[in-house]
């Protein structure tokens, strides 16, 4: 009622401007020590380097470039032989991670087994392979 309209006058009056739902709006006013300040930034003074919080970061990975390169041309050797022993496009994948992870005792039986349906014998790929494997560090998982 009444407390409603003096007070919409009185925001009217003071140079507010006024919404419907009620809610005032308010301009925002410029202090007084704003127009009189300097135009520049002013930053804290300069912190110490011994008072600097110190995070724990976690260094990023280092990688070997060399032993990149031997596992890539692994790789890629053990690609064109699987596909010259099968003879075909749809040969069984393997990697050298699949080699390093059978136990070295049981490493030619499994890739005797792995690869019987080939229609070359892979008895010297498989010994050359595992020639190969040796220098080869397993990838840490």
């Amino acid at each position: 009622g009444v407390a409603h309209i003096t007070i919409f006058l009185a925001l009217i009056a003071s140079g507010s401007q006024v919404c419907w739902n009620r809610q005032p709006v308010v301009r925002p006013t410029r202090p007084r020590d704003m127009a009189q300040s300097s135009p520049h930034v002013q930053f804290p003074e300069e912190v110490k380097a011994e008072e600097r919080p110190k995070f724990k970061q976690q260094p990023t990975q280092k990688y070997d470039r060399k032993e990149i390169q031997k596992r890539l041309d692994i790789e890629t050797w053990m690609e064109e032989q699987l596909a010259d022993l099968f003879q075909e496009d749809n040969y069984p994948q393997l990697d050298i991670d699949d080699v390093l992870k059978i136990n070295e005792s049981d490493r030619k039986e499994k890739l005797t087994e792995y690869l019987q349906d080939s229609k070359k014998p892979a008895e010297s790929f498989i010994t050359e392979l595992l020639e190969r494997a040796k220098g080869v560090k397993p990838v840490d998982s």
